[in-house]
């Protein structure tokens, strides 16, 4: 998705591991020739940093999330994303957590329907149906 070349977050090792994970799922999706999941539609940065990037106002970011609707995808990244190093991972039902001493990145299983837009080549889910809890 390119996150380290247009630099979207100040931490370098954040965007690098952005970068890594959607290389891993991209890598996953070929090998397994799954035709259904589509890194443009599927999976969108949301929370603070999407508000943000949209135009909104927000207090400090303390975490990096994703969402998604496709329980495929939300497999996928469950089963890839012990593949990225130097991280804490810990997965839930619905909610895939990648910390370090840097950064907090969450993946988020939603159960409504995901829109998302570009904003300078980032995915991101619309702002007005960013969830509240990924705003606060």
């Amino acid at each position: 998705m390119n996150y380290n070349q247009k630099q979207v977050f100040d931490i370098p090792l954040a965007n690098n591991t952005i970068d890594l994970l959607y290389h891993l799922i991209e890598n996953y999706v070929a090998k397994f020739e799954i035709a259904t999941i589509d890194l443009f539609k599927d999976i969108g940065l949301s929370g603070k940093a999407a508000k943000k990037l949209q135009g909104g106002t927000v207090a400090d970011i303390n975490s990096i999330a994703f969402v998604t609707d496709k329980q495929q995808l939300f497999e996928i990244i469950s089963k890839i994303v012990d593949d990225i190093p130097n991280t804490g991972i810990l997965k839930f039902k619905e909610k895939i957590t990648i910390e370090n001493a840097n950064f907090f990145i969450e993946i988020h299983k939603i159960a409504t329907t995901l829109t998302v837009t570009s904003v300078d080549g980032v995915i991101v889910q619309q702002i007005a149906e960013i969830p509240e809890n990924l705003l606060s």
